[in-house]
């Protein structure tokens, strides 16, 4: 190993520990892109793990991008429940604080002052709004339109009762 390539694993290995501790604190591995500088190691490591996985699925000669990810890193952070898709668990995280305010209060509609579930619910519907739109045949084959929405994740919420539009 170069001295180059041994400054770089002790960096990693640093970063590593750090999130150790932040795990420890907050109980989970999903810290903040603004959490520097760790939240800006745990984004490039994400986007390490993409790159790695493309190299380990590839079963053709096609030029791919280097990678930094190996499977000893990819085994420590799976170890302790490393958050590789932040959208997704965010979704599932607040879906299920959505369950549990419509247990407690019998209804979906969560009113705006209600923190980040209030704002996930705005959210929500804006985003249905798009699914929508993405559906609909007016829809332009080459439009660059997206959406967090998917049939699953919107049946999810029907089944709760969800409340798309609070006005109707």
């Amino acid at each position: 190993i170069s001295l180059f390539a041994a400054s770089r694993r002790r960096s990693w290995d640093e970063s590593y520990e750090l999130l150790l501790s932040y795990k420890e604190e907050h109980g989970h591995t999903n810290v903040p892109q603004s959490e520097k500088p760790l939240g800006a190691w745990v984004n490039s490591q994400r986007i390490e793990h993409a790159k790695y996985l493309r190299w380990i699925e590839q079963d053709d000669n096609t030029e791919l991008p280097k990678t930094s990810m190996d499977s000893r890193r990819k085994k420590l952070l799976d170890d302790v429940d490393f958050v590789w898709d932040a959208v997704a668990h965010t979704w599932i995280t607040r879906y299920e604080e959505l369950c549990d305010f419509r247990q407690e209060h019998g209804h979906c509609v969560v009113p705006r002052s209600n923190g980040r579930l209030g704002a996930w619910v705005e959210k929500m519907r804006i985003e249905h709004k798009k699914y929508n739109t993405l559906l609909s045949e007016e829809n332009p084959k080459n439009s660059k339109l997206k959406t967090i929405l998917t049939q699953d994740r919107v049946q999810k919420l029907n089944d709760i009762d969800f409340v798309w539009n609070v006005r109707e």
